[in-house]
């Protein structure tokens, strides 16, 4: 069987609330307490390659990826908003 450690793209919170900003410039976003501890290091792209698929995604490329999904989901007539009260309401 294969074991995979699924790293990321190590960046600050504060590093992902930038890309968004620079998305949606008029979004006021803040953020409080402790960093979580991952991911620690970089993909190593194992999983990638034994899927063939792209191995390597930045940060700023996932920020932008989302950013582009949702984007598309409002053009579609969906309503985020709704869409997180529910899901909020659901596991509260």
């Amino acid at each position: 069987a294969h074991v995979f450690d699924m790293n990321g793209t190590p960046a600050s919170v504060d590093q992902v609330l930038d890309f968004v900003r620079g998305h949606v410039s008029s979004v006021v976003l803040t953020v409080s307490g402790e960093a979580m501890p991952f991911p620690a290091d970089n993909d190593d792209g194992a999983l990638d390659a034994l899927l063939q698929i792209e191995t390597y995604r930045s940060i700023e490329r996932g920020v932008q990826d989302t950013m582009a999904t949702f984007e598309a989901a409002r053009s579609r007539g969906i309503s985020l908003d709704a869409l997180f009260t529910q899901l909020m309401e659901k596991h509260a």
